[in-house]
């Protein structure tokens, strides 16, 4: 290579590279869910998840105080991404009969085709005999 050719050398095109906010290092600031976690216990799944969407909420905060858009952006979408985690370790992504049956939105549902049937006597006992070979609802099934 000659050294005209070294000398034309491209740089580096893309994104400038960016500060990403530092990580509060006091203990005064540490969230109640992190005081009391020794530096060599184990933790679990969810005692994980649940720090670091303690972690990134103190980031998340730092960064919409001092940081860019690009800063508070990636802090944001890291806290998101957390708290589906946690979501997911805690079981709360789930969707389960029990859930969907304490729903107001399953209750309006329930009312309105109750009131529909309550015209039709057949197709309201039609339906409820359909519906008691289903089988108990997790909320018959909890009841004493």
């Amino acid at each position: 290579m000659t050294a005209k050719a070294k000398a034309k050398k491209p740089g580096k095109i893309g994104r400038p590279r960016t500060r990403k906010p530092d990580l509060p290092t006091s203990t005064k600031s540490s969230p109640a869910s992190l005081e009391g976690i020794s530096a060599g216990r184990v933790l679990s799944t969810l005692e994980e998840a649940e720090a670091a969407v303690a972690r990134l909420k103190l980031v998340a905060a730092a960064a919409e105080r001092d940081g860019s858009h690009r800063e508070r952006s990636a802090a944001y979408a890291a806290l998101n991404a957390s708290l589906k985690a946690l979501a997911k370790a805690r079981g709360e992504d789930q969707i389960s009969d029990a859930r969907i049956f304490k729903s107001q939105n399953w209750q309006r549902i329930a009312d309105a085709i109750a009131e529909v049937l309550a015209k039709w006597p057949d197709a309201a006992e039609a339906v409820a005999r359909r519906l008691r070979e289903l089988g108990p609802t997790p909320i018959e099934r909890s009841a004493p």
